[in-house]
């Protein structure tokens, strides 16, 4: 299934396609909930993911978010904390 993407950058839009998760093991988020499980595919209106012990059926308009997880998030420097708040004040 190839959908189109709109891009921030500009107004163009360009491909999207599930293709690249497919038998890999992923992160999706939707209604605010985390599934993890195989990508086994997606049609017009769910994507489809093999859970730890049942198929996963989730409903495309609901999905937030969908990496895999081999993705390792990146280090935000304005999201860390300095080390001397978890110092004790003296």
């Amino acid at each position: 299934m190839i959908m189109k993407a709109s891009s921030k950058d500009s107004d163009k839009l360009k491909e999207f396609s599930f293709e690249k998760y497919k038998f890999k093991q992923v992160t999706v988020t939707a209604g605010g909930l985390s599934y993890k499980g195989i990508f086994i595919g997606a049609d017009d209106s769910d994507i489809y993911l093999k859970g730890t012990f049942r198929y996963l059926l989730l409903p495309l308009e609901k999905i937030t978010s969908i990496h895999p997880d081999d993705e390792k998030e990146k280090f935000d420097q304005k999201k860390s904390i300095d080390k001397e708040f978890y110092s004790n004040p003296d």
